[in-house]
This record gives structure tokens, sequence and C-alpha cells, in this order.
């Protein structure tokens, strides 16, 4: 049995940490920093297709976002968790997602996949730092997903002020974004 490397370990600790202060944050408030940062994401340039995410409780909520996407007959490409990692799908409703993974909405599998091009993507986690690095919940999911996408997408991380940390610890396979966007604002790398 491999013994849990220095890097796990303080990731592991950080994920407790910050599922600890996420826990904290009161859903009016959460509702509240959430309709700031969408605010924020409509200022950013738009027009490229929009690869998201479907939120979980804890995270910032972007779904009235991709409720204007839908209405504008942009693009919405969502992910869907299959055994190698994440397959994204073009949606065109909320309507057409379903549950999947631990409970999370998401495309069904007969839904169209996303060819790829040029892309925004909101990328979930559960911190960040001032580098542009974020931690996820530890499936890599989007590690692998942010390699896989090339130089044409443009990655913003999508969270809580209160998720910046000094520093989150690396590995050779944790990718950098190219901005996050908080209530307080839109921080490019």
């Amino acid at each position: 049995m491999e013994t849990e490397s220095a890097i796990q370990a303080e990731k592991r600790a950080l994920r407790a940490e910050q599922r600890r202060k996420l826990g904290l944050l009161p859903p009016e408030r959460r509702a509240e920093h959430s309709r700031s940062l969408l605010s924020c994401l409509r200022l950013h340039p738009q027009g490229a297709p929009l690869i998201a995410f479907v939120p979980l409780a804890s995270e910032p909520d972007v779904l009235p976002l991709l409720r204007e996407r839908w209405a504008a007959g942009t693009p919405v490409v969502l992910p869907r968790v299959a055994e190698d990692g994440l397959v994204l799908h073009r949606v065109s409703a909320e309507a057409e997602l379903v549950p999947g993974a631990w409970g999370i909405l998401e495309p069904p599998a007969r839904a169209p996949r996303w060819d790829g091009g040029v892309a925004d993507c909101l990328v979930p986690g559960l911190a960040f730092d001032a580098g542009g690095f974020r931690l996820g919940r530890g499936k890599a999911y989007y590690d692998r997903l942010l390699g896989q996408l090339g130089q044409d997408v443009c990655t913003t991380g999508v969270f809580f002020a209160l998720q910046e940390v000094e520093r989150v610890p690396r590995e050779a396979h944790d990718r950098r974004l190219h901005a996050v966007v908080t209530e307080r604002g839109f921080r490019e790398f």
C-alpha cells in the first residue's frame, strides 16, 4: 500500500478546512455572493460557447447565467461524469439534465458531444490562490479536463472570496486557471 504524499496530505487537510468554511456561509449570503459574482461574469466579454458546471449546494449558483445563455441561444456545454473522467455535452435547456454521479444534474449520455474549439470554461473548486491554482474535490476530473481542452479555452474559476488561500498545494497534474471571479470581482492571471 502506497503512503500518502505530503502534498496529498496538505490537500486533504485544506479540503476539510474549506468545506468547514463553506458550511458556515449562511444561505442568504451564498445567494447574495452568487448574484454579485454573476454580475461580474456578465460584464466579461461573451460570445464563445460556455463550458460550465451545475453547482453543488455549497458552490456559487451559476444556474441563472446558464438560463440566460439558453434563452439567448448561446451554446452551453456541461460535463457528464464517465468512467474515465468528464465528458462534455452540448445542452439546450435545463430540462435536459438528469441526476448523475453523486446526484448532480448533468447531461444524459445521449446528448450531443461537444466537438471542441474556442470556448470559455467556468471551473468550480474548493480553494484558489493568487497564482491562479485551484484545489478541486480530489478526483482530478477538472485537472484532466483542463489538460485536454487546449489553448483555445479560457478557464475561469468560480469561487466565493472566502475560498482564497495563501497557496494551494500543487502536483504535476494541477492546472493553472486563466482567471478567477468572486463576488469581489474578476481577476486575470
